[in-house]
């Protein structure tokens, strides 16, 4: 996380813990378009992440209608972040302001 993280030094980092199979997480990207663009002109950065429990060729096209940035990590990345944030359940989010 601190690798994903440091890369905005001076901005607010919005996280989110998605999966292209999950419902809710995809009702909560098109609920939150409106609210995300608010913050274009701001220092916000918005983070995208997801495992391997999303095809990988489905994620890209995914991705494509989302912007920002975007990370597709291996498996014991992504058990390390739910692990100690103690997330249990996507979509989760995590907010930095670094």
């Amino acid at each position: 996380m601190d690798t994903i993280v440091s890369k905005y030094k001076g901005k607010v980092v919005f996280i989110d813990l998605w999966a292209t199979w999950c419902s809710p997480c995809l009702d909560a990207k098109k609920e939150f378009r409106n609210t995300k663009g608010e913050f274009h002109d701001k220092n916000v950065v918005f983070v995208y992440l997801t495992n391997g429990s999303s095809p990988r060729k489905l994620w890209e096209e995914k991705i494509k209608g989302i912007g920002s940035e975007h990370y597709y990590l291996k498996s014991t990345q992504w058990e390390y972040i739910m692990d100690h944030f103690r997330l249990e359940y996507i979509p989760s989010y995590l907010l930095y302001d670094i």
